[in-house]
């Protein structure tokens, strides 16, 4: 199957919060995606040195509105054909697991302000999602 992920982000973000919510978000992607999604590893090269492996799929940034995000979170979601991360500011604003955790708990999902998601999925599925959002720039 061809596949891409998506890499949504906040408009108003920052450069250094945007690598921040990219890397935490790759990371989730990653743990919970099937071995498949990767390339060959290692990579060898020329001298014998190894170097690790990167997903086999194309990965795109994107920006958006807070509303827009909200609406591609929960489509995303909804459509049960895509591995879904999101990233609401609470994931930013606290230091530790369990901060991190009670904030969720204390939150209904309604008054979550995202500020990125990372969506897995067919390509036609995720053009589909995206249609219209710009690329990160």
């Amino acid at each position: 199957m061809d596949m891409k992920l998506a890499l949504i982000f906040g408009e108003d973000l920052l450069g250094w919060q945007a690598i921040n919510v990219a890397g935490h978000l790759a990371l989730a992607i990653g743990r919970r995606a099937d071995a498949e999604i990767m390339g060959q590893h290692p990579l060898v090269d020329a001298t014998g040195i190894e170097h690790m492996g990167i997903c086999r799929y194309p990965v795109i940034a994107l920006r958006t509105n807070q509303g827009d995000l909200r609406r591609v979170v929960h489509a995303a979601k909804s459509w049960g054909v895509f591995l879904v991360a999101d990233y609401p500011r609470e994931m930013l604003d606290t230091y530790t697991d369990g901060e991190l955790v009670s904030a969720i708990r204390a939150k209904s999902e309604c008054s979550f302000e995202y500020l990125g998601v990372a969506v897995l999925g067919a390509t036609s599925d995720v053009k589909r999602l995206t249609s219209g959002l710009p690329l990160w720039k």
